[in-house]
């Protein structure tokens, strides 16, 4: 990893968001509460609250891509910064997700859908990189006026 970023440095500076990240489970908030509203089952909640996960990010202009691993599941996302709209598919069907930068240099990410019970929502999730540490802040905001927030903390490895 030292080799892969010194060559990364002596190409030119690398994003404060690019590298890999864990999940710190100590320094976040349970995160029961915006998967029940999503509809998740007891088993999957409570299985995701105890879960290792690692992020891989690498950042590159506006275009950020996040692999994410944990025992039970791998996935990857390309985003792009742009604040296009674009249909991405779901757990509950097709969702209209837009990324933008927000001022404070955070990345924003706001998915309009239907939870696992069909109603409406709106998941918002604010990215903040401070050092080497990854904040992450959804909140989940549902028609019917249910709401709930988490924070996630991931910590950056070498």
């Amino acid at each position: 990893m030292l080799v892969l970023a010194a060559v990364f440095a002596l190409a030119g500076e690398l994003s404060p968001w690019t590298g890999r990240w864990a999940l710190d489970l100590e320094a976040s908030d349970p995160i029961d509460a915006i998967m029940a509203l999503q509809g998740y089952t007891w088993i999957e909640r409570k299985a995701a609250a105890s879960m290792s996960v690692t992020q891989v990010i690498a950042l590159e202009g506006s275009h950020m891509t996040v692999a994410v691993r944990s025992v039970l599941k791998s996935s990857h996302e390309d985003i792009f910064i742009d604040g296009v709209a674009r249909k991405q598919k779901g757990r509950s069907g097709l969702a209209t997700v837009t990324h933008t930068w927000d001022p404070d240099g955070s990345i924003r990410t706001v998915a309009t859908m239907a939870d696992g019970d069909g109603c409406p929502c709106a998941l918002t999730l604010i990215r903040t990189v401070s050092g080497d540490v990854l904040d992450q802040r959804f909140e989940l905001v549902r028609n019917d006026g249910q709401r709930a927030i988490v924070r996630r903390v991931l910590r950056r490895v070498l």
